[in-house]
């Protein structure tokens, strides 16, 4: 039996209304997240999607784009981010000055049809990582 600390989890999951920029995910207060990937679904026509990833107290521009109106055809699905490069998010209150501390992933879709799926895991926060 895998250990609770190799064990993925469904963070977030959503069908955001269409041309709607919308929060997917919140890393929780005195958390850290390891995000391992995300999984859009297209369940219609070809559409495409937008994904950000916003530091805390920043707002949104478009540096923090990872994708923008990217393509995905009519029913396909597509996983991004990597987990062996995992993206890294931080929850309030906790000093970071090596890296930018990232709390907000929010998604756009140019139609109703996508899905957006959430794997990671979120861990105590512990100064010493």
């Amino acid at each position: 039996m895998a250990e609770e600390s190799e064990i993925l989890k469904i963070l977030a999951q959503l069908a955001p209304g269409a041309t709607t920029l919308t929060t997917l995910y919140t890393t929780p207060c005195q958390k850290r997240t390891q995000v391992h990937k995300l999984i859009i679904c297209n369940r219609g026509a070809q559409a495409t999607y937008r994904v950000a990833v916003i530091p805390l107290g920043e707002v949104l521009a478009t540096k923090h784009y990872h994708y923008y109106d990217t393509v995905l055809a009519a029913n396909a699905s597509i996983t991004i981010f990597d987990k062996n490069d995992p993206v890294y998010l931080y929850g309030h209150g906790f000093p970071d000055d090596v890296t930018p501390r990232v709390d907000l992933i929010k998604v756009y879709a140019s139609t109703a049809d996508l899905s957006f799926s959430l794997y990671g895991k979120e861990m105590f926060f512990n100064a010493g990582q």
